[in-house]
């Protein structure tokens, strides 16, 4: 397998998109002239040119594509990034076309990243204080910005503005359990939140750790 880059916009990958839907993603792209088939690569780091073969691809036909009305695959557990090539066949090698940057090729898409979590009440009789013992668990990367604990008096807060909002304070490696000890009044609460509202939809935080 061999990549050659063109300026021919008719063996070129174009207009790559990715749609969300029903817990899918559909890749839609207009379909090279004279081609019958693409490769599609899923990585979770930059791919090199050196590193496509067709053991870390998938073949995708124009008759399949024009069938499902895309590429269509449940939604990602992570961040991903796709790369469509077009190809063609010479003796028993494959051919690859790409554009010179390669940027038409390529489309990032993030699904939904699920953390598991337990939060531990510890408390005595004697202390004027109680401790939370927070553990979370990742299989991806979670930047020390993404998630935040909420701290309210007198009852549980209802979401990350409902209190006093806290950062973890570090990052959560990916398949590593992190853990954090979190002091608070007797009559001080706390709840662990996705800190912005907008990317709730791609956190998803799971009890049961």
């Amino acid at each position: 397998m061999r990549t050659i880059t063109t300026n021919d916009p008719q063996k070129l990958i174009r207009q790559l998109k990715c749609h969300t839907e029903a817990g899918q993603i559909r890749l839609t792209f207009l379909w090279p002239l004279d081609m019958e088939q693409v490769y599609i690569f899923k990585t979770e780091s930059p791919l090199k040119i050196s590193e496509l073969n067709s053991n870390n691809a998938r073949l995708f036909t124009l008759q399949e594509y024009k069938k499902l009305g895309g590429y269509v695959e449940p939604l990602p557990s992570g961040a991903f990034t796709y790369y469509v090539f077009p190809f063609t066949r010479e003796g028993s090698e494959d051919v690859l076309f790409s554009s010179e940057n390669g940027e038409e090729n390529a489309i990032a898409v993030t699904g939904q990243i699920p953390i598991q979590f337990s939060l531990t009440e510890k408390t005595g009789f004697f202390k004027t204080y109680k401790t939370y013992l927070l553990s979370m668990l990742s299989q991806q990367h979670v930047k020390s910005d993404v998630l935040c604990y909420v701290k309210k008096e007198g009852s549980y807060p209802a979401n990350s503005t409902d209190g006093t909002v806290y950062f973890l304070g570090n990052t959560l490696e990916a398949g590593i359990t992190g853990q954090w000890e979190i002091k608070t009044k007797k009559n001080e609460y706390i709840r662990v939140f996705v800190r912005d509202p907008e990317m709730a939809g791609v956190y998803l935080l799971k009890g049961g750790l």
